[in-house]
């Protein structure tokens, strides 16, 4: 696990018992800042992670994503990705502008964190 770029962006990840006793995992902003967080925690599955990271390679590479032209879905939140950052914005209407941006490099490596840490608990 990239502790030092988790530490750098303040993220924390767990893995918890809901009410029912079913485990689910989870990432925290230890600073309470949304944004990549949020993000990653709509990724539930390493599946999920591991097709994301296949369209973030495609702008690491300097391509583009001819289908989704740099969008990003999340449940919470989604993004565009250009080839250099990541700009990450809140479904929520009330909030206006991006709530982070993400180098693409940062944000690949976070995303292949968070897909080892699903893949490691059996997720």
């Amino acid at each position: 696990m990239n502790n030092e770029l988790l530490k750098q962006y303040n993220l924390k990840f767990v893995k918890t018992k809901d009410i029912r006793g079913e485990i689910e995992f989870g990432v925290i902003n230890t600073n309470g800042k949304g944004g990549v967080s949020e993000f990653l925690d709509d990724i539930i599955v390493s599946s999920e992670a591991t097709e994301l990271l296949s369209k973030v390679n495609l702008y690491l590479e300097g391509g583009e994503d001819p289908e989704l032209n740099g969008f990003l879905d999340g449940r919470s939140c989604y993004g565009d990705i250009y080839n250099e950052s990541v700009y990450i914005y809140s479904i929520a209407k009330s909030i206006t502008g991006p709530i982070d941006i993400v180098p693409l490099k940062d944000f690949h490596d976070l995303v292949e964190t968070w897909r080892a840490f699903l893949i490691q608990n059996g997720n």
